[in-house]
């Protein structure tokens, strides 16, 4: 923090929040308790501290995804407090201002010194354009699901709560395990009840990269080389193991065998149009270049449907440098 102004408690410590990027909440018992960046880092990159099984029943109603802009942002200024500004704008991507409009704000900090603003203003936009729904809620009952309890009793605001399987109540979604960081809640007990109704916000903006070991690093935080434009260079039938890529410019995928291959990198997740499935193998010097998928093409692609040629190609939300 820099120079501590004269200004109320309460505006003080709102101050090293957003300088920080921490989390301030009314403690467990008297006072308050600071929930640091670094943490929410790494329980963005961590296991999850509980994790519902949409198939086994764990979630209740109501559970609605929201697509929508509240949370949005893709122009950004930071203000030193009593020193300069810096801005940080996204033009291009696919939740950039030339694509969705222009959604800015600002914010003023209070860090020791003026060299990390543009840092700040590039966090906060990455954050601001993550696609995908909110999950500003999910809803569980415990006193049928008691193997959820301890795992409920570990949880503190900003642990990491997992809902896994789906696509087992919303067939419309994609498989893809929803990662979320637990915000606050409300809990409802009965003579035979336990309800919990958690407020949540997405994980996955908070998961940034981490110096991966030499080999078998393969958690979330291992960052990955993407292209700058990938495709399908041929249309699919359902439950396709193999789809040949193009890629229309900068570096090829990471190959698995012959020259250069690297196949520690692998398994790794790809967006597949906005479906998340996992490639095993990559071969190919040359675009198009043939990947291996683990498993047939997801659910979504099933029945009668074909995923057409030029369909576009990248990492599966892709871990993020940190501020």
């Amino acid at each position: 923090m820099g120079t501590q102004r004269y200004d109320t408690l309460s505006n003080l410590l709102r101050e090293a929040e957003r300088t920080n990027q921490g989390f301030l909440f009314d403690g467990w018992g008297p006072g308050l308790t600071f929930i640091t960046r670094s943490y929410r880092e790494d329980a963005a990159n961590g296991p999850a501290t509980l994790v519902l099984d949409a198939s086994a029943g764990h979630l209740m109603e109501p559970f609605s995804p929201v697509d929508d802009d509240q949370v949005t942002i893709n122009n950004m200024g930071v203000t030193r407090v009593g020193g300069t500004a810096a801005t940080y704008t996204d033009t291009t991507g696919p939740r950039g201002i030339n694509a969705i409009g222009d959604y800015s704000n600002s914010i003023d900090v209070n860090p020791a010194d003026e060299d990390n603003l543009q840092a700040y203003a590039e966090w906060l936009v990455a954050l601001g354009t993550r696609e995908g729904y909110r999950y500003p809620s999910v809803s569980f009952a415990l006193e049928p699901n008691a193997e959820l309890i301890a795992g409920w009793l570990d949880c503190t605001p900003q642990s990491r709560i997992d809902v896994s399987n789906i696509t087992a109540v919303r067939r419309q979604h994609t498989d893809a395990t929803i990662r979320l960081l637990l915000e606050g809640w409300q809990e409802t007990i009965g003579l035979h009840t336990w309800r919990v109704v958690a407020n949540t916000s997405r994980a996955d903006g908070w998961n940034v990269v981490r110096l991966a070991a030499a080999t078998g690093s393969t958690g979330d935080g291992v960052g990955r080389m993407d292209t700058d434009g990938s495709q399908l260079n041929a249309s699919v039938a359902a439950g396709a193991t193999s789809i040949s890529v193009k890629t229309n410019t900068g570096p090829l995928w990471v190959t698995s065998s012959g020259t250069g291959a690297d196949a520690d990198s692998f398994p790794f997740d790809i967006s597949l149009g906005g479906i998340k499935a996992t490639v095993t193998a990559c071969t190919g010097t040359s675009s198009p270049q043939t990947m291996t998928l683990s498993a047939g093409l997801p659910r979504a692609f099933t029945g009668s449907t074909t995923v057409g040629a030029g369909t576009p190609i990248k990492l599966w939300n892709p871990p993020v440098l940190a501020m």
